[in-house]
C-alpha cells in the first residue's frame, strides 16, 4: 500500500473506516507503545490518532527513545500481567 492508495477514501470514510475497526478489534488493548517511528509514520500517527475515539486514542503513546519507554515500566513485574509472572493486576 501507497501514499496514493491512501488518497482515494475521504476524511469522513477514514473515520467510518477506524470507527468500524475499533468496534470489531477482537483484542481489547490496555495500552500501545510505538518506539523509534519516522518523521513521516510520526505525522500519520497524528492524524490517525484524531480519527480514533478519545479513550483509544489515550492509549496510544509514541516513545523518540529508549529512554521514554523505559520509564513507564520501571516498575519492573508490577507492568506485567499475570500470565507472564507479573503481580496480579485487576483489569
Amino acid at each position: 500500500m501507497s501514499l496514493a492508495h491512501c488518497g482515494i477514501w475521504s476524511v469522513s470514510e477514514a473515520r467510518r473506516l477506524f470507527t468500524v475497526c475499533e468496534k470489531n478489534l477482537g483484542v481489547r488493548h490496555r495500552d500501545i507503545n510505538l518506539l523509534h517511528l519516522p518523521l513521516p509514520m510520526h505525522a500519520v500517527l497524528n492524524f490517525v490518532k484524531h480519527l480514533l475515539s478519545s479513550k483509544i486514542r489515550s492509549r496510544i503513546t509514541s516513545h523518540g527513545c529508549d529512554k521514554g519507554l523505559w520509564k513507564k515500566f520501571e516498575s519492573g513485574a508490577d507492568a506485567l500481567p499475570p500470565e507472564v509472572l507479573g503481580v496480579d493486576q485487576t483489569f
